[in-house]
Parts: C-alpha cells; structure tokens; sequence
C-alpha cells in the first residue's frame, strides 16, 4: 500500500507547481462572501461542482431546488455550489446569465433567483479544469460550510479514460488545437475544433492536484454524476482520495431522479455508506425507464464502491494480464474470439467491461490458472461494488451483472502516436491502473483489435449504441 501511495503522490505531483500560477484569472475577481457560517460544524457538506452546457444549465437549478427541502429538514448537512453556466447559443439557465460562474453555499433560505446578483463572476474564460479553480472552491467549501465529513459531487459530461489527451496539459505540443482529455467535466467553452464539436476537461490528474492541495485532501464520498466514470484507469488514479465512490460505466442519462435519492439519503443519515445504499435502492423507477430512448431501452448502472477494498483487485488483474502474455503464443485464437465477443461499454468508446472480459478468457482457453484468476477477481468486485443499481434491457445485448469498465486495444492502436505526438501507450502508462497492473503490456502484446459489432448484431454485446 505504501509504494502504491507513493506512485499516486507522484503522479499528483509531476507539473504540480503550475497549481499554484495557473489561475490568475481569479485574482481580479475574488470569490464572493457567502452566507455567514454557523459557528458548529456540519455533520457532511456537499460540495457541488459541474458545468454542462447543451441547454441544460435547468437540470442543475432543478437540483439545487431539491437540495434546499433536504436542507430545510437536515440541518446538520450543509451545500456549496460552484456552477459555470453555459455559452450564449446554449444557455438553458434562468437564475444567472451566459458565462456566469457561480459560487456560493446553498442554504434553505437561499433566493436562487440572486444568485447571478450575488455570486456571479461572468468569466466565460475561466476553465473548471483550472487546479487554481478547483483548490480555491475546495477552500471556500470548508471555510463557509466546516463539516465532520465533506462530499465531492461533480456533474456534467464523463468519458472514462481517452488517452489523446489523458495527459498532462502543459506537455502537450503548443502547435495543436486542444484535443478532448478524460472529461471529468467537459467545458464547453474550450472548444477543440469546430469539426469535432468537443472540448477540453478537467482530467484526474488536475482532480488529484486540486484536491491535493486543498484544504480537504480527503473526502467521505466522490459522487460522478457524469457519463462513463466507472472505469478503472480513471478509479485507480483517485481513490485514495476518498472513502467511497459512486459513478457508472455506462453513460447516464439527463434526469434528476437519483440526485433526489442522494439528497434525501445523505440529509438522513449519520453514515455515509448507509445512505448511499439507501439512495440506490430509492431512486423513483422512472429512472431506469429513462434509458428508453434512441433505440431502445439501454443498459445503464450506479454502484457504491468501498475504496478501503480496492486494492483487492489489483493483484489478480496484474496475475491476469501476465498470464494473458504467457498463453498468448499458443493460445492467440481463443484470446482473440473472447476479446472481440467482450460486452463493450458503449459503442463509440473503447471501454469494455473488466469482470465479462476475464470471464471470456477462462471460459474460451480452459486455463485452469486464469480461471483461479477469474475467481480471485470476482471476490474482489464483491468486496467493492457494495450496492448498485441496475438497469438491464439493452436491445445490443446483456450480461448478467456490470463491474467496472477498462480500455481494450492491440498493439497496433497502443503504439499509434496521437495528434500530440505522443503514443497511446505513453498516455495509458501514464495511469496508476497500468502502474499497478502493467496492463498496457498486454495491450501491447495484444494484435487483434476490438470490433463494434452494433449495426450487425453478430454477438458483441452493447450497453448502449448510437
């Protein structure tokens, strides 16, 4: 555990001192006074932070409505938000205006329709991913609403791990157009190209830093109420961080139904854990109905997980992909066959699901020693993924119970230079999952390269396809 620290800490720290320069943005323009805080402090605060664009800045003003009944009942739980409204063409918001960055806490009293007035700074150049940003609103979150325990909510647009920018920002080369990174939360102001319609993110290691050097270095609970964050490249880089996780590996869809389980879960109970159990076994029905759109009902899931148990995984996913290496030579067809029937995650990413993979390979190779592996790595999603809520009905295909998502691709792909002009490979290795694993040398070792068999439906199955 500790080497393990140690090499996280590391990856914290590598370009770390731009933290402390790289938001100068900030000092025109300070952050505004809040309600003045109670002299006690709070059983939990929520610190709520996001950015979403599309039209949806109302998603966010309609959660915070639903925060103040919990707040108006649970006075030992306190809020704070910090909010960028969107662009001018995209706007959907009614309590500030287009580019408003909004920080302030979130009381029961709190007139929403000031807050624009109050506690806007119109500073559409200000980017979330900014680690200046990030560790002053940590700040502002436990100077204004002190807490026994403090809860990380991030909301907007996830993509789990996407190597062309899943690096650091100030080593990428100057001469290029911002590329999309991990989107934590993608920031719709700092477009990459017109043609590609994405934008730039904070990613997890600007997450790690701004939490690092914050006045909250470890949190009770990181909630990703954003798209594909339950995925292992990005979970190994965070959470040692925080006590337990919520997130998804599939893609969530735009409704505000298990924000209100949370809310009234975390308002009414002293353990954490307990009320995130509580919220997903709540969450209104229509939510899995939700994902009866495009084409059809899709899979979709939220889990709980125990970060204190996810070292278990670690062991037998390194046993794994060495295993996967020696067997590969004389066993490369049935590897193949199970890599290509493996569920993938979503359709237009390269993020499949981990526990369905080594299933495959101890299935379709008969390997006594991968399926001890397998066994081993069961055990240890059991230890993790405490609760979870699940939504099963996807019309691409299913498999009987999600875990986590990870990356698959060949050698090919991985040794492929980005648009930056450095590799997959660089970026992947570049991860604590890989660190911990050396699962990039699989994938280096790997020819044969995923398929996306939606259109065809010739076997793979697909959570969700557009």
């Amino acid at each position: 555990m500790k080497k393990r620290f140690l090499l996280v800490l590391a990856a914290i720290l590598v370009c770390g001192t731009s933290v402390l320069t790289s938001c100068s943005n900030n000092d025109d323009n300070p952050i505004p006074e809040p309600t003045k805080p109670t002299d006690d402090k709070a059983r939990l605060t929520i610190v709520f932070y996001g950015t979403i664009g599309d039209e949806n800045d109302s998603i966010a003003e309609d959660m915070w409505r639903k925060a103040q009944q919990m707040l108006k009942v649970n006075k030992d739980v306190r809020m704070t938000v910090c909010w960028k409204y969107a662009k001018p063409n995209h706007f959907g918001g009614t309590y500030a205006k287009p580019g408003d960055l909004v920080m302030f806490e979130l009381t029961d009293t709190t007139d929403l329709s000031k807050i624009g007035e109050n506690y806007a700074q119109n500073k559409p150049e200000q980017a979330l991913y900014d680690e200046q940003l990030l560790v002053d609103y940590i700040n502002f979150a436990a100077e204004k609403a002190p807490a026994q325990d403090y809860c990380l909510w991030l909301f907007g647009h996830g993509a789990g791990f996407d190597a062309l920018t899943d690096y650091e920002k100030d080593l990428r080369k100057p001469d290029v157009a911002n590329p999309t990174t991990r989107g934590v939360l993608y920031d719709e102001w700092f477009p990459i190209t017109e043609e590609r319609g994405k934008s730039d993110a904070l990613n997890m290691y600007e997450l790690m830093r701004g939490i690092f050097y914050s006045n909250i270095p470890q949190f009770k609970l990181i909630l990703f109420y954003d798209c594909l964050m339950g995925n292992l490249e990005t979970l190994y880089d965070i959470y040692m961080m925080t006590d337990y996780i919520v997130a998804s590996e599939h893609t969530l869809t735009m409704n505000n139904l298990p924000a209100e389980a949370f809310f009234n879960a975390l308002g009414g109970y002293k353990d954490v854990e307990t009320a995130c159990r509580e919220a997903l076994n709540n969450i209104n029905k229509a939510w899995d109905g939700s994902y009866d759109f495009f084409f059809g009902m899709w899979n979709g899931d939220l889990k709980l997980l125990k970060c204190s148990e996810m070292d278990q995984l670690i062991e037998p996913s390194a046993k794994l992909s060495s295993r996967l290496q020696e067997l590969y030579p004389t066993m490369r067809e049935q590897l193949d066959t199970a890599l290509v029937r493996t569920y993938q995650i979503f359709n237009r990413t390269e993020l499949y699901d981990f526990a369905d993979y080594a299933h495959k390979v101890a299935e379709l190779t008969g390997d006594a020693q991968l399926k001890e592996i397998v066994r081993q790595i069961d055990e240890a999603f059991d230890k993790i993924i405490i609760a979870r809520r699940e939504v099963h009905g996807g019309i691409y295909g299913d498999i009987p119970q999600f875990s986590l998502s990870f990356t698959l691709k060949n050698q090919e792909g991985y040794e492929k230079k980005t648009e930056w002009g450095y590799t997959f490979g660089e970026a992947y290795e570049y991860t604590n999952w890989h660190l911990f694993t050396e699962w990039g040398t699989w994938l280096k070792t790997n020819q044969q390269a995923p398929k996306d068999q939606t259109k065809a439906l010739l076997g793979t199955p697909v959570g969700q396809a557009i």
